[in-house]
């Protein structure tokens, strides 16, 4: 698809420190900056550096041809070496040999900081991790390559943190199943800009490198954990906000829910989550799970009626919890038969409840919990 290509406010903050490289240097930059600093004897993408003097690097975004987390090393090795930092702005970095400072300017970490949210309508965060880290927002956007990046915002809740915690960003599939996330490519935020470093004061921006999904609907799962391994070995931040309908919290609760986005002409929208069906839907007002009840089917819709065998038969479902009905003591499954005209049963589905943004096992429905459960059943090929 033809993407529209714009010059960034970041874009423009390069000029600055290109201006300061001399004419002479001998300069070895990432692929995506060699082409601003071309035109001079000696020019080397970095890594390569041979005898390179100057070297100019953009951390934001992928480090290709390097993961980021080898270029973060490289780069302390070379401060740790005879090179220093000449300059460094909105995520940018020149190190010159000779300089005599390894310490990196605060205006750097402007790639990473946001203005307070004083103007937007929101509030309460998101989610809260720990009691330290408040989730004010996030965002599933496409870049100008037409690849898909997730924004999220931060902010401290209270007291600077001492320890470094990593963010877990993944895509699940409508069954629940994770098709992405960062544990590979991690946001390069909380590697040059760590929670230990955060202020109060300031919102944070953590930022995906770009993926590419194959399907046209995600659902965008949040996690803080410590550690390079610690998202498998248990070091993660339990949420302190309550679990609700829409922030469902999943894998004892260290794995918040917060949206599903579906592209439309590759723009990411974030899905509505329906409650009740429209008026059109057929009352049926059934109840299950003895007395009391545990749930009740309220309404039922066929969205899609399939004209030939072979051919889906979409449907959808209206369930209630709660308002006088027992909690739901395990994870009850559900199942949809299909009979022909002499009431033979010709096709069946089988599953477990679902919402418009995932699974939604009955453990997690709420006092007075009402959600539409859309499924499809494949008709027989052979179906008369």
């Amino acid at each position: 698809n033809y993407q529209h290509y714009t010059v960034s406010d970041h874009d423009r903050r390069a000029a600055g420190i290109i201006a300061q490289i001399p004419v002479e240097a001998k300069v070895s930059a990432q692929d995506k900056l060699d082409p601003h600093v071309a035109g001079r004897q000696t020019i080397y993408i970095f890594p390569k550096v041979d005898d390179a003097d100057t070297l100019f690097v953009d951390v934001t975004g992928p480090a290709w041809p390097q993961h980021p987390n080898d270029l973060y090393r490289d780069l302390q090795a070379y401060l740790a070496g005879d090179f220093g930092i000449a300059a460094g702005d909105d995520g940018y970095l020149l190190l010159r040999k000779g300089a005599v400072t390894a310490q990196i300017p605060d205006d750097f970490y402007n790639a990473f900081r946001r203005p307070l949210l004083v103007s937007q309508p929101i509030t309460q965060p998101v989610a809260i991790f720990g009691g330290q880290l408040a989730l004010w927002d996030h965002q599933v956007t496409v870049d100008e390559h037409g690849e898909t990046v997730v924004q999220l915002t931060w902010q401290l809740v209270d007291a600077p943190v001492a320890t470094d915690y990593r963010i877990y960003v993944a895509f699940a599939d409508r069954d629940g199943n994770v098709l992405h996330d960062t544990l590979f490519y991690p946001p390069v935020a909380t590697l040059w800009y760590p929670t230990s470093l955060w202020q109060r004061t300031e919102m944070v921006l953590v930022q995906t490198l770009p993926w590419s999904p194959a399907v046209d609907q995600v659902t965008l799962l949040v996690g803080v954990y410590r550690g390079d391994d610690g998202w498998n070995s248990g070091q993660r931040l339990p949420l302190s906000t309550a679990s609700t309908p829409t922030q469902l919290h999943l894998e004892n609760n260290t794995v918040a829910r917060v949206g599903s986005y579906q592209n439309k002409h590759n723009r990411w929208e974030l899905v509505p989550l329906r409650h009740v069906l429209e008026r059109a839907a057929q009352p049926v007002d059934t109840q299950f799970g003895g007395d009391p009840a545990v749930m009740r089917l309220a309404r039922v819709q066929i969205t899609h009626l399939p004209t030939r065998a072979g051919e889906p038969l979409d449907f959808a479902l209206e369930w209630h919890a709660g308002a006088g009905l027992a909690a739901a003591p395990f994870d009850y499954s559900l199942f949809a038969h299909l009979l022909n005209e002499q009431g033979e049963k010709v096709a069946q589905l089988d599953w477990q409840p679902h919402d418009d943004w995932g699974p939604r096992p009955m453990t997690t429905w709420f006092a007075t919990t009402a959600l539409v459960d859309q499924q499809q059943l494949l008709l027989p090929a052979d179906l008369r």
